[in-house]
């Protein structure tokens, strides 16, 4: 399956075949078989300034809510998604255990829980940090409940601060990274297996990326994003494998522990504010707005259907795609 991929001391949690992408100078690194594997990147090694593996250095305004945690001697990745709350890999924190990290000119703490199933299943790859303050100056990040936006051959960000090369080499060095990847496989809804796994378009988790956000755009545009997943483990060459955050499993904990600890997360709780996307701002989105519908309402489908029902038909592809698009709007509303 892969490597956990932190960056610092050895991780928490479930042994298993894949090891983590935190930092974690005690980890053991244990050889990954896929038959399926693609060529190695490390043609890339000598392009330069790469991120995770064959991505880019972002511009941190693009992403402010995404942090560079640390607990106790590790570093990871995570990501703020609610005034009061982190989310990031369970392996990066001992449950019950704290993390430190900084927003600006801004010092944090946090108290993290993982979720229920990760001792006996590493993919269920989640904790949830609740801070001393609340994260003020950004955006919040978005957390994805559609788990239809997971779609088999079709892209995704990867996103970390970790190393940069194949085998572990290079980055770490506090700067964030983004590339792009296809998902190969995404999980069955009602499953106990919640990996997304990646492989292609040249970009890879390193160790450090570990807890990292992975999105999904809604927009073609792409000013507009969901967080999908959790970075939890990866061959550290081109196969990675992600905690998928809109499966039942996750989405259930999530309200658990927003109810227990009364903290709001955006995506999932409808009155977060100072979210990303619009939601919980002045005159902002509808946080129950599919993507579907964002679509119908992009395209101006209602606006086509209404004028093929009322005018002569010239373009009957243009109706065809309009009923379409309505569609599929519908279709993701119901229950």
């Amino acid at each position: 399956m892969g490597f956990l991929l932190l960056w610092g001391a050895s991780c928490s949690g479930p042994q298993s075949s894949t090891q983590s992408i935190r930092s974690d100078h005690g980890t053991t690194e244990e050889s990954v078989v896929d038959t399926q594997a693609t060529a190695s990147n490390e043609s890339e090694d000598a392009t330069g300034d790469l991120s995770l593996i064959g991505g880019k250095v972002a511009d941190p305004a693009d992403f402010p809510a995404s942090i560079y945690i640390s607990a106790g001697n590790s570093r990871c990745s995570a990501t703020v998604v609610g005034p009061r709350v982190v989310i990031t890999a369970a392996h990066c924190v001992s449950n019950g255990g704290s993390i430190k990290f900084s927003v600006g000119p801004n010092r944090y703490s946090g108290t993290c829980r993982h979720h229920p199933s990760y001792r006996r299943n590493a993919t269920a790859d989640w904790a949830l940090c609740q801070t001393n303050l609340e994260v003020i100056g950004i955006q919040y990040e978005v957390v994805n409940s559609n788990p239809d936006l997971l779609v088999d051959n079709s892209p995704i960000l990867l996103t970390g601060y970790g190393c940069t090369s194949p085998g572990g080499r290079g980055g770490n060095d506090g700067r964030y990274r983004t590339g792009e990847s296809t998902m190969i496989r995404i999980p069955a809804e009602n499953g106990s297996n919640h990996d997304i796994v990646t492989r292609g378009q040249g970009s890879a988790l390193c160790f450090g990326d570990s807890g990292g956000p992975a999105f999904v755009w809604l927009d073609s545009a792409r000013t507009q994003r969901v967080l999908v997943s959790i970075n939890s483990r990866g061959d550290i060459r081109t196969t990675s494998y992600l905690s998928s955050v809109s499966q039942p499993t996750a989405l259930s904990w999530f309200k658990e522990w927003m109810e227990a600890n009364q903290e709001k997360i955006c995506g999932i709780s409808p009155d977060a504010e100072k979210c990303r996307n619009g939601i919980g701002q002045p005159g902002g989105g509808d946080p129950l707005l599919t993507a579907e519908c964002k679509k119908m309402q992009d395209d101006g489908a209602l606006a086509a259907l209404e004028k093929c029902a009322n005018e002569p038909i010239t373009e009957p592809q243009i109706c065809l795609d309009a009923r379409d698009t309505i569609s599929a709007c519908i279709e993701s509303k119901l229950p």
